[in-house]
């Protein structure tokens, strides 16, 4: 028995025994080990007294185990903003930093994970081939540290630096010259490894060991996301002294743009700026929440990353600006001045409710069928609101008197007329069929509260909505 067995009979006996030798196990020995055909693999394992499929799932009939940190979601801390500008104070979040917020725990397997094929294959990674045809066999091929797999019949093939579509078409038209009658089929292995660094404000800056498909995002998500007194719009990745690009998760998280997310390589630095300016927007828009800025930026572009304005919202906004005078309000309308004003570091932006009151509409009240609000039009008409007694009237309604109350100035003063909506009904047009005016009551009465109703003192009718039956 020659070296090469020898040492996979020892493999095999230290899996066995469980001794402490097996922790001693180089990739090189399993590598070494799953290249044998199947047929050779069980005669050493019956010669040796081991039943393969005892160690299955085990680091003999399996790849090297990735491990990547294990993240648990983590809450991102609110900020009370005041708003002086007539709202109630509002607990804010940084906008975007719960999406990356993580707390790293523990040491985990990484999953199979899809490998494109415009992968650069490099030293660490493993390629399974298996062979079928004349002859029956599979393959595990680590890349070593000189870029270089170990092919049976083939000797060294250099494959570092090459895409993984070009490994498969390599080593399929080398099979197929050299193995006779023999298909391959080449798929990828376990990925190798790297170390890469998260550095700055992120959450667990620190040193960390990725698969070699990680990218930008990805990292932050295994540092925990990025501290709320760093920056999602500056975050450099470095690659020895030189800046090879900058992201902004901006682009990502308000457009669904990726491009900045590149993949990284052995070595890369990945660094987290402080926060630059912020301002807070709060009130009647779809994301209320804590902006980042960069450069100048106008009102309508904050409002535009804060997801617009809501259709219930006034169309002006309240800005408080700190100054050394003290905190200046600005009221302005979003498509007048507000569309060329620039915000600045530590505005707070607050987008009112427009008013619920209707100034023109007409309100019904009492023992109708349809109790509510109707639209007011010029020469509008008692008649044309309640048409029919069958239709809008309850049983109960009395049809000789009813009242309608109309404010008469800006103090809310009122007067009141009384008619019959049995005769408006009767007789459009007629007397009794009052023209109304913007803002006006009409009071039905049942006929056991008609008896009583209050017109001899107009001040009284201002309470006669609370004595009309329900």
């Amino acid at each position: 028995m020659n070296t090469k067995t020898l040492s996979i009979a020892f493999l095999l006996t230290a899996l066995l025994t469980g001794s402490g030798v097996a922790a001693n196990i180089s990739p090189a020995m399993l590598a070494q080990f799953k290249q044998l055909p199947a047929a050779q693999q069980q005669a050493l394992a019956a010669q040796y007294g081991v039943d393969l499929n005892s160690i299955s799932g085990s680091s003999a009939d399996s790849a090297p185990v990735v491990v990547a940190p294990t993240v648990q979601p983590r809450e991102v801390k609110t900020e009370q903003v005041s708003q002086r500008a007539g709202s109630d104070n509002q607990k804010l979040q940084p906008f975007g930093y719960n999406i990356f917020a993580g707390q790293p725990t523990s040491l985990a397997p990484v999953g199979d994970i899809p490998v494109p094929d415009v992968y650069i294959v490099g030293p660490g990674d493993e390629i399974k081939v298996q062979l079928f045809g004349k002859e029956n066999s599979s393959l595990s091929l680590m890349v070593g540290r000189e870029g270089s797999i170990d092919f049976p019949k083939l000797g060294p093939i250099n494959i570092a630096g090459l895409t993984f579509q070009e490994v498969k078409e390599d080593l399929q038209n080398r099979i197929a010259k050299q193995y006779i009658g023999v298909e391959s089929s080449i798929t990828f292995g376990t990925l190798r490894t790297m170390q890469i660094f998260v550095m700055g404000d992120a959450f667990k800056p620190g040193a960390y060991n990725v698969n070699a498909l990680t990218t930008v995002t990805q990292a932050l998500l295994i540092a925990g996301g990025v501290d709320t007194v760093g920056s999602l719009r500056n975050i450099q990745v470095k690659r020895g002294k030189e800046v090879i690009q900058n992201v902004d998760l901006y682009n990502m998280l308000l457009s669904g743009d990726t491009s900045q997310d590149i993949r990284l390589t052995a070595g890369d630095t990945l660094f987290v700026a402080p926060k630059g300016k912020e301002v807070a927007v709060s009130g009647l828009v779809k994301r209320p929440a804590i902006y980042e800025l960069t450069g100048s930026t106008s009102l309508p572009s904050v409002l535009e990353m804060a997801g617009g304005i809501k259709a219930a919202a006034l169309q002006e906004v309240a800005i408080v600006r700190s100054t050394q005078q003290g905190n200046r309000v600005f009221h302005l309308d979003v498509s007048g001045k507000g569309a060329s004003f620039v915000v600045r570091d530590g505005d707070s932006i607050t987008v009112n409710p427009s008013s619920t009151e209707n100034p023109t509409a007409i309100s019904v009240k009492g023992a109708v069928i349809r109790e509510g609000i109707y639209s007011y039009q010029p020469g509008l008409r008692i008649s044309q609101i309640i048409q029919s007694k069958a239709r809008d009237l309850q049983n109960s309604a009395d049809l000789d008197y009813s009242l309608l109350v109309r404010e008469i100035n800006a103090h809310h003063d009122i007067k009141v007329e009384q008619f019959s909506i049995g005769k408006a009904i009767a007789a459009p047009g007629g007397a009794d069929d009052l023209v109304l005016q913007p803002h006006d009551q009409i009071l039905i009465f049942t006929a056991n509260v008609a008896a009583n109703a209050p017109i001899a003192n107009p001040l009284q009718a201002k309470d006669t909505d609370k004595q009309i039956a329900r």
